[in-house]
């Protein structure tokens, strides 16, 4: 019999989904914040001894370490939840070291915040950690310094502008002076009182101010002709004119017609007419 041939064995493989991955890391961060929350009480000998190191290594700013674990879980699932968007888990991570350095909190934060003195002095290491406050804030919020400024002002309250009492109340001068007990007469002129103004006032003005004149030149040449006619025409200074005395119409005499029958109308030379045009 022929030896049988010994099949090889394939070596085990362990397939593992890309999002089942991603589950099991969300569910280790996420346990991990909580144990750090569970850490702050202090019971459990391995809990008290973590909240010991990490208290020693980032002081108060701990606070902010679970925080960012359930965040960093959350980023894991991809959902849509609200702060399981990663520039929640970036803006958190950034806040946390902010704070710990500005406010020089465990071994962490004071030898961070040395070292940048060296490099840009202390007052330049309290600008970068609170510019780092600022930038985590606009990062976690997706807000801009325009939209902040005008919350503000949404929000405040605006000062009170001084209204003038004959605007707001919407009064004349003589009943704002008669409240306060005082008032002084108003004398008018004849030069105060205002005219309505309208469009064609100047053409109009214009044209009585011509019937105007021409009625006083008729009125002084009749007064010129009845003086003249009085003194017998020896007045030299007056002269009588068409012009200055109303002419009455007389209608033509009859004498200018005549009886006699119309004749033919004497057309001329036409073709020679037509010929010189």
């Amino acid at each position: 019999m022929a030896k049988r041939r010994k099949r090889r064995k394939k070596p085990l493989k362990l397939k593992i989904k890309t999002e089942t991955l991603y589950s099991v890391v969300a569910v280790i961060l996420i346990s991990l914040g909580i144990l750090v929350v569970l850490s702050f009480s202090g019971q459990g000998v391995l809990l008290s001894v973590l909240n010991d190191i990490l208290v020693k290594k980032f002081g108060f700013s701990l606070l902010f370490l679970p925080f960012v674990f359930i965040s960093a879980g959350l980023v894991m699932f991809q959902t849509k939840w609200a702060f399981s968007r990663p520039h929640i888990l970036l803006g958190s991570i950034i806040l946390m070291f902010s704070v710990m350095g500005f406010f020089k909190q465990g071994e962490v934060g004071q030898e961070t915040f040395s070292n940048l003195s060296k490099l840009i002095t202390a007052t330049g290491s309290m600008v970068l950690f609170f510019s780092g406050l600022i930038i985590a804030f606009l990062i976690m919020l997706q807000l801009s310094i325009p939209e902040i400024m005008d919350l503000f002002n949404q929000v405040l309250p605006k000062p009170k502008e001084k209204l003038d009492i004959q605007d707001s109340l919407k009064v004349s001068d003589d009943e704002i002076k008669k409240a306060k007990g005082f008032s002084i007469p108003k004398l008018s002129f004849g030069r105060d009182k205002k005219k309505d103004f309208a469009v064609n006032d100047a053409a109009s003005r214009a044209d009585q101010d011509k019937v105007d004149e021409g009625t006083a030149v008729i009125n002084k040449d009749q007064k010129a002709g009845e003086q003249g006619q009085k003194d017998g025409g020896r007045s030299e200074g007056l002269s009588l004119s068409t012009d200055s005395v109303p002419v009455v119409w007389e209608y033509p005499p009859l004498s200018l017609l005549s009886n006699k029958a119309g004749g033919k109308a004497d057309r001329g030379d036409v073709k020679g007419n037509a010929q010189i045009i």
